[in-house]
């Protein structure tokens, strides 16, 4: 039995870096480092007018290095000497507070990107903290705790928590009373609630998160805040939404895609599916960089770590794959698969952090590896097992629940009943098993165990489960389970019947197989008998499905003997003879 499955991992794959790096005020070296003309007047030294254009230059350099010859000896000297022009900049003991601050605030953020000197940085970040609140510079106040809110979710979550928390009251305070004077830079004012929202992920989930930022932008119309809130709570509307940019028109429709195979409705999502497509092919296409913006009123905007556009690339065949993996009787999911397999050879993290590249580089490693898990799935649903199981005994397909459970089902489909047995038991005595690979884990149990009372006392208490699910491909695999299992009268028939509307809503060639051979063995009238067999044969033998092919043949078999058609019985027996030999070869002999 083929049974869909789309994991947390994978939705993970899509919102995970968006989510995980929270929002950082957006680094602008050269503005950093740079003042104005009237700034210029209130500064006693002029040390940092050289050091700060100067460290910059190494900064740029360090990021190009990084990006054509990663993280080398000569990327360490650049950044140790932009590093030495800042801390130049501090020897000076006729510094201006806000100059320290600043080169307290770069260094910071350097060492932040580049290194895990989490202490240091703390410690550089004190007394940048320590200048801000005495000349009541505000903004750069909520700046520097950003950073270090950043530093406690390595070192110390429970104090980030408590600073977080007590950093959100005081920013909403400050954006209340800049509302109220109506004074110029409000938006900048109300990005300081949304950039700690953000990063309250270490000790708060999605879902939290997105709830608060809606419920502060709603008020004040930040649509945009709005947007990206529902996107975080993967919980957008299925219609058409306007977006300023392509980055948010793709992040917004791989949102819905997600949505949608996460509830079964696999046809709409293959429409979103076919948008996505024509933008990242569209000549037109705008993708400068790997960082996505949401703006608040036209006038500032939270700058966000999502996906270049060679993961994108990536990130879709995956996508599409899992959207035509129902479809078994056209061998698109694994075309889609493989050729996403094909162009991550290509690929090259292209980061300016050492950081972001470490996270870009572990991304790529956790997509390969559920390409080749969902390939392996394709495989199995195409009867090709020999390629399911090549894969399966690489060593670079990671060992996880999903991995184990597509072992079993290969075991199950060549006929090692006692081993595939042995795992489906493993994964269910696993208390960290997600809901559906349990489910999954269970129904396959089931159908391995026939009519046993085990099989039937599982198959009650597991119908609570499979209808909690969004998705009612689970309810249908149970209530077939369940069919079969009874008697044929008129009620279990009709069931069938609204199980074969079902199962091409879903587009799931494997359950309309099932369901049509089940349903032409319980109808009374001989056409309907032999459309519903025929078609599932037809769809069995697309599928690649020897053993689904055999069983449908046998009944047109019996069917063509019933009517005494014995032209069609012979070539119907012709078939069924070849195929059985196919099967024979897939199963061990006993």
């Amino acid at each position: 039995m083929y049974l869909f499955y789309l994991g947390e991992h994978v939705k993970c794959l899509i919102f995970l870096q968006l989510n995980h790096s929270g929002s950082t005020a957006r680094v602008q070296p050269n503005n950093v480092m740079t003042v104005n003309s009237i700034e210029r007047e209130h500064f006693v030294s002029s040390r940092h007018f050289f050091l700060w254009p100067l460290a910059e230059v190494y900064f740029r350099q360090a990021e190009k290095t990084l990006q054509h010859r990663r993280a080398t000896r000569a990327f360490s000297d650049l950044l140790t000497g932009g590093l030495r022009c800042l801390y130049a900049v501090l020897l000076d003991t006729t510094i201006e507070p806000r100059v320290e601050l600043l080169t307290r605030k770069r260094i910071c953020e350097i060492l932040l990107h580049h290194t895990q000197e989490y202490a240091d940085a703390e410690s550089i970040l004190n007394r940048a903290m320590l200048i801000a609140k005495q000349h009541n510079l505000v903004e750069e106040k909520f700046s520097l705790q950003l950073l270090l809110a950043r530093i406690f979710s390595k070192t110390s979550p429970k104090a980030g928590k408590v600073l977080l928390l007590r950093c959100i009251q005081e920013a909403q305070e400050y954006a209340k009373v800049m509302e109220m004077y109506g004074t110029q830079g409000i938006a900048n004012a109300h990005k300081w609630v949304y950039e700690f929202y953000l990063c309250c992920s270490s000790f708060q989930g999605v879902q939290h998160i997105s709830k608060n930022i809606h419920n502060y932008a709603k008020p004040y119309n930040h649509q945009e805040m709005i947007l990206l809130a529902s996107i975080l709570n993967q919980d957008l509307p299925m219609e058409e939404i306007p977006t300023r940019t392509h980055q948010i028109a793709v992040l917004v429709l791989i949102t819905q895609i997600v949505k949608c195979v996460s509830e079964g409705k696999i046809l709409q999502s293959r429409e979103k599916l076919n948008t996505v497509h024509m933008l990242l092919e569209s000549d037109t296409l705008k993708w400068e960089s790997s960082h996505i913006d949401f703006t608040i009123d036209g006038e500032t905007s939270i700058h966000l770590k999502w996906l270049s556009i060679s993961q994108i690339y990536i990130l879709a065949y995956l996508i599409s794959g899992i959207c035509y993996l129902p479809e078994t009787s056209s061998g698109r999911a694994s075309r889609f698969l493989q050729e996403g397999l094909r162009i991550s050879g290509d690929f090259v993290p292209h980061e300016i952090t050492v950081n972001e590249y470490f996270e870009t580089d572990q991304w790529f490693y956790r997509i390969i590896d559920n390409i080749k898990c969902y390939l392996i799935a394709a495989h199995l649903s195409r009867s090709k097992f020999s390629k399911a199981e090549k894969i399966l005994s690489l060593n670079e397909v990671e060992s996880n629940v999903f991995r184990n459970l597509l072992n079993g089902m290969l075991k199950h489909k060549m006929g090692n009943f006692d081993e595939a047995e042995s795992i489906y038991r493993t994964i269910l005595k696993n208390p960290d098993t997600p809901k559906d690979v349990f489910i999954l884990s269970t129904l396959n149990l089931i159908n391995l165990l026939q009519d046993s009372t085990e099989a039937s006392h599982s198959l009650e208490w597991l119908e609570t489960s499979c209808k909690e699910q969004k998705n009612i491909v689970y309810s249908l695999w149970w209530m077939i389970l369940k069919v079969s299992r009874e008697n044929t009268h008129v009620q279990k028939t009709n069931s069938l019947l609204r199980l074969t509307q079902h199962s091409a809503e879903l587009s799931n060639t494997q359950l309309q197989y099932v369901v049509f051979t089940e349903l032409c063995t319980r109808l009374g009238n001989y056409e309907q008998a032999e459309k519903m067999a025929s078609s599932a044969l037809t769809l069995a033998r697309k599928s690649k499905d020897s053993i689904w092919s055999f069983f449908s043949g046998k009944n047109v078999e019996v069917l063509y003997q019933h009517v005494h058609d014995f032209e069609k019985l012979k070539r119907q027996k012709e078939e069924n003879a070849s195929m059985w030999e196919e099967i024979q070869k897939i199963f061990p002999s006993n």
